[in-house]
């Protein structure tokens, strides 16, 4: 809930053109959990104005909490993930990007390199804008008023009774 209260009012602020306040909710939510951090990176290539804020918060934040539970214990966190990806990596229910290329026999070595460039293509690929009917802002509350109208959404489904003009 805390979590999904800071994207919104990101979200919110950003509507609002209110960059400062923007960044920093949405740093305030990367620093609770890593995947709000995939949005700064679409503020790194649109809205640069919102990035700064956001990731001097989430760092500020993720350096203060390293410092209050100490350097070891923080190691010692990523000790146990890097043992649990391994261990869960061959599990039949494993959906990640990393499993999917270990079941594939000859991908099996390069897995993990793998698995991270066609993460970071990705990302690429998102953040390149859509050219054909991009959607404007909407100028009242409406179904057209969700995150679907930011001005060039490509996978973004198109309602009936909303207009792109």
């Amino acid at each position: 809930m805390i979590l999904t209260f800071f994207m919104t009012l990101s979200w919110y602020y950003l509507r609002q053109d209110r960059n400062l306040a923007a960044g920093i909710s949405l740093g305030v939510a990367t620093a609770l959990k890593l995947f709000p951090g995939l949005v700064l990176v679409y503020l790194l290539f649109r809205r640069r104005k919102s990035f700064w804020p956001g990731a001097i918060t989430a760092a500020t934040l993720l350096l203060l909490s390293f410092s209050i539970v100490g350097w070891h214990n923080t190691l010692d966190y990523f000790r146990v993930v890097e043992f649990v990806q391994a261990y869960y990596r061959d599990y039949k229910a494993n959906l990640s990007l990393l499993s999917v290329f270990s079941g594939i026999a000859p991908l099996a070595r390069v897995a993990p390199i793998l698995s991270q460039v066609c993460f970071v293509a990705l990302l690429g690929f998102c953040s390149i804008p859509s050219r054909a009917n991009p959607v404007p802002p909407a100028p009242s509350p409406s179904i057209s008023n969700t995150p679907c109208s930011w001005r060039s959404c490509r996978f973004c489904p198109r309602f009936p009774g909303t207009t792109t003009s």
